[in-house]
């Protein structure tokens, strides 16, 4: 940073995301295990399904915090070609995109802490995967932005070079716990 290479600001926003990400193993290990911390949660029909709903609409946001952090918050600090980029923003925004990763992890174990009847085992295991490609998404995103901009070289060479980077989030695994959810009013009801 103190010689200011070519490139250096994505490179500092390459290292700070990939170092935030890498914090994050504890996590992608609960998930994968389903550790969960917290207690146990006993509910009946009824709440499970009011609960289902206010939680699917919790994940939905969350959904549309980080497409606001991807689409706003990062560009904004990256700024325009040749205009200096924010760093202090480049770190809230990694320091969000991470923090964002814990939530959805978070999300996903409380399906996991859930005791109610046997009938709703299945939606429970699908509400509990349901932000899996969003992992991997994230996942995906961190790793090639910081393989495409730490390769970059220090030094301008006058090569034009075009990097695409996206996060798209699969729902599709939405259709399924919205035919679950109506089999269980069907059978309940």
């Amino acid at each position: 940073m103190i010689e200011k290479p070519y490139a250096w600001e994505y490179k500092f926003l390459a290292y700070v995301i990939k170092d935030d990400f890498d914090k994050l193993q504890k996590h992608r290990w609960n998930f994968k295990y389903g550790f969960f911390t917290t207690h146990i949660v006993s509910l009946n029909s009824i709440e499970l399904l009011d609960d289902i709903s206010i939680k699917l609409k919790e994940i939905m946001k969350l959904n549309g915090i980080l497409e606001k952090l991807l689409n706003s918050a990062i560009q904004e600090a990256i700024g325009l070609p040749g205009e200096p980029a924010d760093l202090e923003k480049m770190v809230y925004a990694s320091k969000q995109f991470a923090s964002l990763y814990e939530r959805i992890v978070a999300w996903a174990l409380y399906f996991k802490t859930l005791q109610t009847d046997e009938i709703f085992k299945n939606l429970l295991q699908l509400l509990y995967e349901l932000p899996k490609t969003m992992f991997t998404q994230m996942d995906d995103f961190v790793d090639k932005i910081y393989t495409e901009i730490t390769k970059l070289p220090d030094v301008k060479d006058d090569v034009k070079r075009e990097i695409k980077l996206s996060c798209v989030l699969d729902e599709a695994n939405i259709a399924d716990i919205n035919s679950e959810i109506e089999r269980l009013y069907g059978v309940l009801c």
